[in-house]
């Protein structure tokens, strides 16, 4: 709402002016301040803000003091030469009831590009003059408003599940690594960047990972990341089970779709409980997921990063595999369950525990919202021969690739 100043000592001028601002039906009576000298005008204004003044020229310094001929246009002078000391309103209205100080002062006021009115209680021009300056304004208040505001404020934002493990990996190939500490916030938050040595540029991110597993914990932690940093992108990298058959061990997944394999509802079928699902899938930026499909066919950039990791590795060759990821809220190792959850989709690549949360978060939070994926690489099969023996392999070469998407097709 907009809050409106006005320095008037004539009582009847004050309310005429008064009830002019009031016309418009979005200026409230406890939006406007009338004060009759300028000494508490200056204690308002250094006080709070206002989006408007309205000053007469002629007023008093002290109430009850004669009218000083210039302590409207004095006031002006102590605000402009101490903008850090008072809070100078946007828009400033100059008026007065008199032809020969209208004269005096005209030139003060066109070099400030500050209107000067001539008050004049036998015409409305005055009226409409300050109408037509209030319109402007609530039209203007109500179009920001109303508009969304799509101004990033950071490039990249990235989320893991798992901090020695996915955010170890991250920070293990990151440049200028650094925490961040946000008052009232118990998240750590950590500040790195890609560096494209080729093309000397570098892509900065923020990252942090989940106190816990699991899509809540995911989805709190991307709101926040959302609203703290604003990403243009927000990332999550990481581990995740894949579909035998499908995939390998080591594979890179990318997320085309995600839902939450657990939505739905139980019903008695022949006096046995039946699980319903109700899968409600978000679908991947459509811009990303071309990109995606530029790096999947480029596979000597996949064996660069497999020939860059030091330690154990699979022996089949690392592949990118875009498709359906499933998310639920339970670690799995058990194929019944597996062949359950692949039935909802038929093309599922992988299930794991995060990425619904991700992605459900970034289309439900205020604009302007983040282009969000996931890359996650293939450590197991959510079977019974569940084993961590690829575990840092498969976080690496997730953040490997978030690396050369981001220093490659995110800088521009």
């Amino acid at each position: 709402m907009l809050k409106i100043l006005v320095l008037e000592d004539n009582a009847q001028k004050a309310i005429k002016i008064s009830e002019v601002i009031q016309r418009n039906e979005y200026i409230a009576e406890d939006c406007v301040e009338i004060l009759p000298d300028t000494i508490n005008t200056k204690r308002l204004l250094k006080e709070h803000s206002y989006d408007l003044l309205i000053i007469d020229i002629q007023v008093p310094n002290r109430f009850g003091q004669m009218p000083n001929k210039s302590g409207g246009v004095d006031l002006l002078k102590v605000i402009f030469n101490s903008p850090n000391k008072y809070n100078v309103p946007l828009n400033i209205i100059g008026i007065t009831a008199y032809d020969e100080i209208c004269d005096e002062f005209r030139n003060f006021f066109d070099a400030h590009l500050i209107s000067l009115i001539k008050y004049d209680p036998t015409s409305s021009i005055w009226e409409d003059k300050i109408s037509f300056k209030i319109n402007s304004m609530v039209t203007s208040m109500l179009s920001i408003n109303n508009s969304p505001q799509e101004n990033y404020e950071s490039k990249l934002g990235i989320v893991c599940a798992l901090d020695e493990l996915e955010l170890g990996a991250l920070k293990q190939i990151a440049d200028g690594w650094d925490s961040i500490r946000i008052k009232g916030d118990a998240t750590n938050y950590y500040k790195g960047a890609f560096k494209n040595k080729e093309k000397d540029q570098e892509i900065h991110f923020i990252a942090a990972a989940c106190p816990h597993m699991g899509m809540t914990s995911t989805a709190t932690l991307s709101m926040k990341i959302i609203q703290h940093f604003k990403p243009e992108y927000l990332a999550m990298i990481g581990i995740s089970a894949g579909i035998k058959g499908k995939t390998n061990i080591g594979d890179i997944l990318i997320a085309e779709q995600s839902w939450d394999y657990g939505s739905g509802k139980y019903i008695k079928k022949k006096g046995d409980p039946t699980f319903l699902p109700d899968p409600r899938p978000i679908v991947l930026d459509t811009d990303l997921l071309g990109i995606f499909q530029q790096i999947r066919s480029k596979q000597e950039i996949l064996d660069r990063i497999k020939n860059s990791w030091v330690g154990d590795k699979p022996d089949t060759s690392l592949k990118l595999r875009i498709g359906p990821i499933a998310s639920g809220a339970a670690v799995l190792a058990n194929n019944e369950i597996v062949k359950d959850i692949l039935s909802q989709n038929r093309k599922l690549i992988g299930i794991e525990m995060e990425i619904y949360g991700l992605m459900h978060a970034a289309k439900n939070c205020p604009k302007p919202r983040p282009k969000t994926f996931a890359i996650k690489s293939v450590s197991d099969f959510a079977d019974s021969g569940k084993g961590d023996n690829y575990q840092n392999y498969s976080s690496y070469t997730s953040a490997k690739l978030l690396k050369y998407l981001a220093t490659n097709y995110l800088m521009s």
